[in-house]
Formats: C-alpha cells, structure tokens, sequence
C-alpha cells in the first residue's frame, strides 16, 4: 500500500498531502475509526515528518 501511494506521489498522480491523508485514513480505517479531525491528521502529518 505504502509503495503504491508514493509511486503514484512520484509519477505526479497525487499530491504529497493525498498520500499522507490516504495513508492515515487506510490506517484508522482497519481499526475502526470512522472519521479524523483535520487537527488530527495535522498532528500525525507533522509526526511522520520527524520520523519518516
């Protein structure tokens, strides 16, 4: 899943944003959790930059 939205990302197919909030979504998804405050997806945007 995670190559695939970066391959899309680098071929110009999606925004750096889409894959981050793909991701996250396809993540909270499996677990069951229906919908993310935006302030949320904010936070673990700037996590993942610190980590990743």
């Amino acid at each position: 899943m995670n190559a695939k939205l970066w391959a899309s990302y680098e071929r110009g197919e999606t925004s750096r944003d889409a894959v981050l909030l793909t991701r996250f979504g396809r993540v909270f998804s499996h677990f069951g959790i229906d919908a993310i405050p935006t302030y949320e997806i904010q936070k673990l945007t700037q996590l993942y930059e610190i980590v990743g």
